[in-house]
């Protein structure tokens, strides 16, 4: 096995308490919704909770792009270190960018080696305008 995806959780942020819990801000259950295309992402965190069964280090490779069109977005390089066998969490934070488009999108974690595809985290970009206001009276 080496290393296992158990699950991913796509959120704004994720900050670490004094006595080590975790707080996530902003999850998305599942989509996006943005007010207008292009839309400006400036915090965007993938928390990855993967499982590995030897002590190890593991290098990857991330990549967020448009299925429909295939264009990368994001990419960007990593690494985790199992001190022993067990569970552990990578939080991925992804630089400022922004959406061209709307439609799907897919985040991939690829390791290197031995250079085969962690997971693949499928999400979709729709476009949310904001409710207007009724007037009264």
């Amino acid at each position: 096995m080496a290393i296992k995806h158990l699950y991913t959780i796509m959120c704004d942020e994720v900050r670490r308490e004094d006595n080590g819990k975790l707080i996530i801000i902003g999850m998305y259950t599942p989509n996006m919704g943005v007010p207008q295309i292009p839309y400006k992402v400036r915090a965007l965190t993938f928390f990855v909770a993967v499982e590995s069964d030897t002590p190890d280090e593991y290098t990857f490779r991330i990549k967020l792009s448009h299925l429909e069109s295939g264009k990368v977005i994001v990419t960007g390089n990593g690494e985790i270190q199992f001190q022993k066998p067990g569970k552990s969490t990578m939080n991925i934070s992804l630089p400022s960018f922004q959406f061209q488009a709307v439609g799907s999108y897919t985040f991939s974690v690829e390791l290197i080696e031995p250079g085969e595809n962690l997971l693949i985290h499928q999400f979709l970009v729709e476009l949310r305008l904001p409710k207007q206001k009724q007037g009264t009276g």
